[in-house]
């Protein structure tokens, strides 16, 4: 169908409507003439007119379908975390870059066990494949994230595993959030299984939006302190360090 669409454009363009409204002008002229001549044109002209006044709307339909098609696929919604974590573990595998920012309130409940969520295999696959995966977490009083972290910095030590610690602000109550950045062309916003937000999670594709959260990243990450030593190494005695103070932990 489109490639028929795309046909009828090729012959109708604005030489076709500016051939029609000369075509209508001459009509006029010719009826001040010759009003009998006028009338037997008219016969054939009518049928025109209107065969051209339903291939513009035809047109304009079309165009319109084609609008709200692209508008669906730039932005989607889930509404169960298991969809939105299905989608994350098909899209890791295709793409070349992720950034996260995670802002995880203070005493919140973790969400279901790493081997539950799809989306977590899939992501080690990624980072193990030897791609980039950036992520800032925000400063919190809960122990366990800082483990987390501090595990995964282990585990993924060889990997470009690059983690910022915020320290900037903290995330007293709520669900805890995140932001995705994929490839620099798709940024998620989510809230995890357990969350009171409706939808659960979004995608957005749009250009404009996408780039105000890039700069929104490389402006939290200058201003955090990055848990990777000069010489690309895991900087374990700083997150150390700041679990100490956090913590205060003596010894």
């Amino acid at each position: 169908m489109n490639r028929y669409l795309k046909k009828i454009e090729e012959v109708y363009n604005n030489s076709t409507l500016l051939g029609c409204a000369m075509l209508s002008l001459s009509y006029i002229i010719l009826s001040a003439i010759n009003s009998e001549l006028a009338l037997k044109i008219s016969s054939y002209l009518i049928p025109l007119f209107i065969c051209i006044l339903c291939i513009e709307l035809y047109i304009i339909k079309s165009k319109l379908t084609e609008i709200s098609r692209r508008n669906n696929e730039q932005i989607m919604s889930f509404e169960l975390g298991e969809d939105f974590d299905n989608y994350l573990a098909k899209r890791f595998k295709d793409i070349k870059e992720l950034k996260m920012i995670l802002a995880s309130a203070n005493g919140v409940q973790s969400d279901p066990e790493p081997k539950k969520k799809f989306y977590i295999s899939s992501l080690h696959k990624y980072i193990n494949s030897g791609n980039p995966f950036y992520r800032i977490f925000t400063s919190n009083s809960n122990p366990k994230l800082y483990q987390d972290v501090r595990e995964e910095m282990m585990k993924f030590k060889d990997k470009k595993h690059f983690v910022y610690y915020y320290d900037k602000t903290e995330v007293i109550a709520g669900r805890y959030q995140f932001v995705l950045i994929l490839d620099n062309e798709e940024v998620c916003f989510g809230g995890g299984y357990n969350t009171p937000f409706n939808p659960n999670s979004i995608s957005i594709k749009e250009k404009m939006v996408v780039k105000w959260y890039m700069d929104y990243f490389d402006s939290m990450k200058n201003q955090s302190k990055s848990l990777r030593r000069e010489n690309n190494t895991p900087n374990f005695d700083l997150l150390d360090n700041i679990i100490k103070s956090k913590f205060e932990i003596k010894g």
